[in-house]
Parts: structure tokens; sequence; C-alpha cells
């Protein structure tokens, strides 16, 4: 069975109807809101889909936790206690130099664990603490043992030997772009039943500063649809009509 998925274009009619054209500051460009043409639909959406996600975040929702491994992690090039290797998105620095690969994911928004093993030793994977006031400067072993995230990279003391790390994290999904033939508003919205959630968000985008209190009606019906989704309980029902709400006579 299918994932049950709708497509951008699918938000983007729900936000035309909640919307219904007619928003007063918006008339000079009526029949033209939302056109999927159009380079700032792609933004506007974009905006919506990142804050949508935020709230579902804030509501507990833990389909942003991810894992990934990096098996044989090369060994600190560096005996110097004081010199630490680290893991970020430009690479891998062994304490002397950067590598392009290993990298942390494009979509790592922090580490929550970590756990290491020595590479081709078949055995399961130990946790590795995390500090929060510096890392130490013991003698280089097998083991890091310890981590620390700071200036958006993961440090750890770093080992003699290859090692394989594992590391879950807290990520987000992509923006929604074109993919081959595939246009940017027929991607699908990772997140059942998550269309009219979606709609709500771009709304408010949409909305802005020219209705202010239509944009907040916006946003706090879809922060309720995300409480809803995150507790996986049913949609509120008033997150699916604009009519009564401020600034959309």
């Amino acid at each position: 069975m299918a994932a049950p998925y709708d497509t951008v274009n699918a938000a983007l009619n729900a936000a035309r109807v909640k919307l219904n054209d007619e928003v007063p500051t918006l008339v000079a460009i009526s029949g033209q809101l939302l056109d999927n043409s159009h380079p700032f639909s792609q933004q506007i959406t974009n905006n919506a889909w990142r804050a949508m996600q935020r709230a579902l975040k804030a509501n507990g929702m833990q389909d942003f936790e991810q894992e990934v491994a990096f098996i044989a992690v090369p060994p600190c090039a560096s005996t110097d206690p004081t010199v630490f290797c680290n893991l970020s998105w430009n690479g891998y620095f062994n304490g002397v130099a950067t590598a392009a690969a290993p990298a942390l994911p494009a979509n790592l928004v922090k580490p929550i664990n970590l756990w290491e093993r020595v590479s081709g030793s078949g055995s399961g994977f130990y946790p590795m603490d995390l500090v929060m006031d510096g890392l130490p400067t013991p003698p280089k072993t097998s083991w890091s043992a310890l981590w620390e995230w700071k200036d958006q990279a993961i440090y750890f003391i770093g080992s003699k030997v290859a090692t394989d790390l594992r590391i879950r994290f807290e990520g987000f999904f992509a923006d929604f772009a074109d993919f081959g033939t595939t246009y940017w508003y027929m991607q699908q919205v990772p997140i059942a039943w998550g269309a009219d959630i979606l709609a709500l968000f771009i709304a408010a985008e949409i909305c802005g500063k020219r209705e202010p209190d239509a944009a907040d009606s916006f946003l706090q019906m879809g922060f309720a649809g995300c409480s809803a989704i995150a507790k996986g309980e049913a949609i509120p029902g008033d997150a699916a009509n604009i009519e009564t709400q401020p600034g959309a006579e």
C-alpha cells in the first residue's frame, strides 16, 4: 500500500481555497496567487514547509530523528593530546588536514547520540559520552569515548586506529525542488495527511504583514494541526476553513 502522502500541488490548491484569492491587500496579484510557474511561489512554499517542520518538532514529533554510520574513519594523524579531530559539513579533520569525506549529512540540525567501534572488529557499537565543558586531553588510544558539539562540528579526541562511527541526529526534510523531470510542486509532502496543514502555513506566508490578523489565525490553526499530527490525534476541523478568520472577509 502506498504511503498516504499528498503532493505539494495539493497543498497549494488547498491554500488557494483557504485564501479564496480575495485577501484585500493581495488584489494586485489576484488570479496569479500561488501560480506554480512563479519563482516566489516555490520560495513561499519552502518557507512554510520549514515553519511547519519547526512546529512539528516543537510538539515532539520523532520522525525527524535519523541515523548515519561512517565506516573506517581514519585515525588521528597527530599524537598530541591537545589536538582533536572533528566532523563537519566540510568534511573530516584528522588533526592535521581536512578531507572531503566523511562529512555530516546535509540535513543534520544537531547530533543527539554517538557510538563507536574499532573498524573491522565486527563488534557492537559502544556509546560515546557528550561533554558540555570542553574535551579533556588524555593520550590517544583505540577509542575516542567522548564528543562535543561546537562551531557546527562534532569534535572528538581521535583514536590511534580506524574506527566506525554511528550518529543519531535531529534532521529535517529537504526543501521542495525540481528533481529530474518532476517539478517541485509535484513532489510529495512526506508527512501523512500533512497537505492541509502545510496549506495553512503557506496561507500565513502569503498574508504576512499585509493581513497580520489572518496570518496569525492561519498560524494558530497550523500549530494546532501540527500538535494533532505529532500526538496522533484527529486534525482540528476548523483547520480547513478561512471564511470565519479575521481579515479574510
